[in-house]
């Protein structure tokens, strides 16, 4: 039995797990995904790929750098869906200053979440409460008053669990949730006098109860039973888990051919800076004989002799041109960072986050930009009710672990502001410079103004306070202050 619960994993999860992993892996960055992504070339020797310690030469993911192109989209997509406040009226202040009981607000972990969403397709979140006290005389739950509750941290928290730490489940026919199992890495270093370990944590979920059970390998550590006050299992799960690819695992690959092509640009850049030598066949042989030394030394000591850093290229003694150096043509480098701009621009086209027509001089008219904001306005939305769906979940949820939390009902914005800040101010300002309507520049000052507010999230009280300075003249007095003509 202790091995079928170890083992165990949904079909969908042994389907997208591997996927899924690396999807987490390009949207977090750094060496991890360097260490996966990264591929050798076909010819590629061990001292490019492995790199060679005995002369300091780091191996090429070492030499690798990492723009992170699918961190930005995963970024962007939360901007532009959670760039608004989120209205949480009737929430507790405390529970939305930490919902996680780890320092982690409600607005950060929700933004978390949507990062999951974008990456993954789905994860979960999870509610629980601190555990009620038990009278030790009769091992029934204690009543607590509320400032008890407060001082021993008895109250509500929030968990998310990302789509590969949730390794199976089951929901019956009428979508009720029936079980979970969850697997994680627990690092325990609370006692001074032990060292610290990890160990695996397989946490089965069910209704009312659920078990821990701590394994190494297949070896079950330990097991411990635990109540739940909830009358279901205590997870929301956000979005849809299914076996089918995800549009993410597109812009992993993507992000995995600029990787490499990126590590490949670097490589033939200090190719063509270290230009190589070309020496005659014979010249290696000939100074063995001169140091008399006509073993694996002699040859290793001429040869570092003729080279220096460089491996030489031998030709024939009679060849043309003797003892030379070649380089390669510098201009062929330019088709690598070529490919690259391609890429990255047909990336975020695909993503639906190019907002501007950059490849051309062309001015787009307001029907056309609006025609291209309107598949990524339908995401954002959907994704705006997605979160707000799952946050209603669990605050009723929340409400069954403990009745004393403050219930309210979240609304998440439903309009997006999908402009291109740069591209319109500048247009703007390159405007303003040529009018000379006095009534015209005025307006120029409000569309100025409503665009820095909607792109930094002013307030409307102090929005409307820069609207009647520009109405009553007073940003017209400053202006000419400021250019000196009074």
């Amino acid at each position: 039995m202790g091995n079928i619960l170890l083992d165990r994993r949904h079909k969908i999860y042994g389907a997208r797990s591997g996927q899924l992993t690396r999807n987490l892996c390009a949207w977090r960055g750094g060496k991890p995904y360097i260490d996966i992504a990264l591929t050798r070339y076909p010819c590629e020797s061990d001292a490019s790929w492995l790199g060679d310690q005995t002369r300091q030469v780091p191996s090429r993911a070492d030499r690798t750098s990492y723009i992170n192109y699918a961190g930005r989209i995963v970024q962007k997509i939360n901007q532009y869906v959670l760039g608004q406040d989120v209205d949480r009226d009737g929430a507790g202040d405390v529970f939305v200053d930490d919902a996680t009981k780890s320092g982690v607000g409600l607005s950060s972990l929700m933004e978390e979440v949507c990062s999951h969403l974008t990456v993954a397709g789905w994860c979960w979140l999870h509610a629980d409460r601190g555990a009620p006290s038990i009278d030790p005389a009769t091992g029934s739950k204690v009543s607590r008053s509320v400032l008890e509750r407060e001082r021993v941290g008895d109250r509500v928290y929030w968990q998310l669990w990302g789509a590969t730490e949730v390794v199976d489940w089951h929901f019956a026919k009428d979508g009720a949730l029936l079980w979970l199992i969850t697997d994680d890495e627990v690092y325990e270093n609370e006692d001074l006098a032990t060292e610290a370990k990890s160990t695996r944590l397989r946490t089965i979920w069910k209704r009312g109860e659920g078990e821990r059970i701590w394994y190494e390998g297949e070896k079950v550590t330990r097991r411990e039973s635990f109540t739940i006050s909830a009358r279901r299992v205590p997870f929301v799960p956000v979005g849809l888990p299914s076996a089918l690819p995800w549009w993410f695992d597109d812009v992993e690959r993507v992000q995995a051919g600029l990787l490499n092509l990126e590590s490949t640009h670097l490589e033939s850049l200090a190719a063509a800076v270290f230009p190589q030598l070309v020496v005659p066949a014979d010249m290696v042989p000939n100074l063995m004989n001169l140091l008399k030394m006509n073993d694996a030394a002699g040859m290793k000591l001429a040869l570092e002799m003729v080279r220096g850093l460089n491996y030489p290229i031998m030709e024939p003694t009679d060849a043309a041109g003797l003892s030379r150096y070649i380089m390669p043509d510098k201009g062929n480098l330019q088709a690598l960072p070529e490919e690259i701009t391609r890429r990255r621009s047909e990336l975020f086209e695909i993503v639906g986050l190019a907002m501007a027509n950059k490849e051309t001089g062309q001015v787009q008219s307001a029907d056309s930009k609006a025609w291209d904001h309107l598949d990524p306005a339908a995401v954002m939305r959907s994704r705006a009710a997605r979160l707000e769906e799952a946050e209603r979940k669990m605050v009723a949820l929340s409400m069954e672990l403990d009745p004393t939390f403050s219930a309210y009902s979240p609304r998440y914005p439903r309009t997006f502001n999908l402009i291109d800040f740069a591209a319109d101010i500048n247009a703007v300002i390159a405007l303003d410079q040529s009018v000379v309507s006095e009534k015209l520049r005025m307006e120029l000052e409000r569309v100025k103004a409503n665009l820095v507010a909607q792109r930094f999230g002013l307030p409307a009280d102090r929005r409307q306070e820069i609207m009647d300075d520009i109405g009553s003249g007073a940003m017209r007095e400053f202006s000419t202050v400021e250019s000196g003509a009074i």
